[in-house]
């Protein structure tokens, strides 16, 4: 759509969530007959523009629409789009050979001379960054009539001047405003089955966050009346994400990985990493947000397929974005969360090559409980290859005063039964032999007391001077 027809475009046709009465959200945006300006402002899938078009259809209001687009973020061509909306608001008017902003500064008096409520809509404006759009919002906020509105949507709304000494005119409708409540999603459900079970239908709500569009997913695909059917529609909205996994800011894909591949995320914590990224998705609205404890949250569907996509390997940015968070996490010496997230995404040699080259300093730091928890979950070859870093718990203990009880109940601890019954084989009295030599810098005669260790703990050899300093 290029030119003037883009500039008179219709709002998009009303979805099925219009089926649905919603007296809530319509008295709210009711208001903004009120205000000279109204943002609605939440993430992909909540319904915006649809509200927007049914509230402007219910009125019978007169408006002129923009579909903003990347193109539209340079001043020229917002100017001469805005000036074609202008014009498309009065009769027997007709674009000049003028340059936009003169032909702007004209047609806003002749708006003046309309007493009738009109809006000016801006739509997807988070495409709008530039600082010289931004002034142009300041100008229609200082010099339109009353009578016409200025309504922007998108997942951002921070091109609107936020700083504008008009901001006491402004009229916020954000996803609260927009989510299905519980009753509204009752309705929207009666359209599709004669009968859904409760738990089934507060885990719908509980997954969807409200959203309009996801909800309408669900059910577009048939009844749904048991949880079991909920989980498996949910499977299928895998299509809807992947248009948002590309809507991703290059520097914030690396973000969205790190807090999908580990879930809930402080940013008063150790992530400073990632402020930046994070922050970028929570303007973006891509499912992320901060709650007001500045714990970073991703909407569960949307970290399923992340985390589904990082597994499957889908393409190489998936990858880049993975390397990327294992490096910074690396950085910041933060070799926990790394290590977490290759056991989460089965990168079993990354993380084997992670304990063995940070396992020293885990230990050091009182981590040996988080390291026999990630061995524990490596497959059968690996278990046992790192059977020896429990040894060294037990050896520890030992030397420290640990009773042969003490040394039982630890053992008895181990869930796997395999690592469980190696400890049992192990010679403890010849190992600490040999350690006492370790001590006394007798390295030929310790190793051949430590040579005595089963095949599976004898990776213990490979490391004998850091098993001498975290012992000491």
């Amino acid at each position: 759509m290029k030119g003037y027809e883009a500039a008179i475009a219709k709002m998009p046709s009303v979805s099925r969530s219009a089926l649905v009465e919603r007296p809530r959200l319509g008295e709210k945006l009711a208001l903004s007959s009120r205000y000279q300006t109204t943002l609605v402002h939440a993430p992909h899938g909540y319904g915006k523009t649809t509200a927007v078009a049914q509230f402007l259809d219910s009125g019978k209001y007169s408006y002129a629409y923009m579909q903003c687009t990347p193109e539209d973020n340079h001043p020229k061509a917002f100017a001469s789009r805005l000036n074609r909306m202008l014009i498309s608001l009065l009769k027997y008017v007709e674009e000049s050979d003028e340059p936009a902003d003169i032909q702007i500064s004209r047609v806003v008096g002749l708006l003046e001379k309309s007493d009738e409520t009109r809006y000016l809509i801006f739509d997807a404006v988070e495409f709008l960054h530039h600082k010289h759009i931004s002034a142009w919002f300041s100008f229609l906020v200082e010099y339109l009539p009353e009578s016409i509105h200025l309504l922007l949507i998108g997942t951002d709304v921070s091109v609107y001047p936020r700083v504008s000494t008009h901001h006491d005119v402004v009229l916020q409708v954000t996803r609260d405003d927009l989510a299905f409540t519980q009753e509204e999603g009752r309705r929207l459900a009666a359209y599709f089955t004669d009968d859904i079970h409760d738990e089934a239908f507060a885990l719908i709500l509980e997954n969807t966050w409200g959203s309009p569009l996801l909800l309408n997913a669900c059910f577009a695909q048939g009844a749904i009346q048991s949880c079991g059917q909920v989980e498996r529609r949910f499977q299928k909205l895998d299509d809807y994400f992947a248009s948002i996994w590309e809507d991703v800011p290059k520097k914030a894909e690396t973000a969205l990985v790190y807090i999908a591949l580990l879930g809930t995320v402080s940013l008063e914590k150790e992530q400073t990493k990632f402020k930046e990224g994070i922050m970028l998705l929570v303007e973006k609205a891509l499912f992320v947000d901060v709650n007001a404890d500045g714990v970073v949250l991703i909407n569960p569907l949307f970290r399923s397929f992340v985390l589904n996509r990082v597994k499957a390997g889908k393409n190489r940015r998936t990858e880049r974005a993975v390397d990327q968070v294992v490096a910074d996490l690396l950085e910041g010496t933060l070799y926990r969360e790394a290590i977490s997230i290759a056991l989460r995404i089965e990168e079993y040699d990354l993380v084997g090559s992670l304990l063995d080259e940070h396992c020293a300093t885990l230990l050091s730091d009182g981590y040996l409980d988080f390291i026999t928890g990630v061995i524990e979950q490596l497959p059968q070859q690996s278990i046992e290859r790192y059977a020896s870093l429990l040894l060294l718990e037990i050896i520890s203990g030992i030397r420290k005063g640990w009773t042969a009880r003490h040394v039982l109940d630890r053992i008895a601890r181990i869930h796997s039964s395999r690592l469980r019954k190696k400890m049992q084989e192990v010679d403890l009295l010849s190992i600490l032999d040999g350690i006492d030599l370790l001590f006394q810098r007798d390295f030929y005669r310790a190793e051949k007391l430590l040579s005595r260790l089963p095949d599976e703990l004898s990776y213990l050899l490979k490391f004998p001077f850091k098993l001498y300093l975290w012992i000491g």
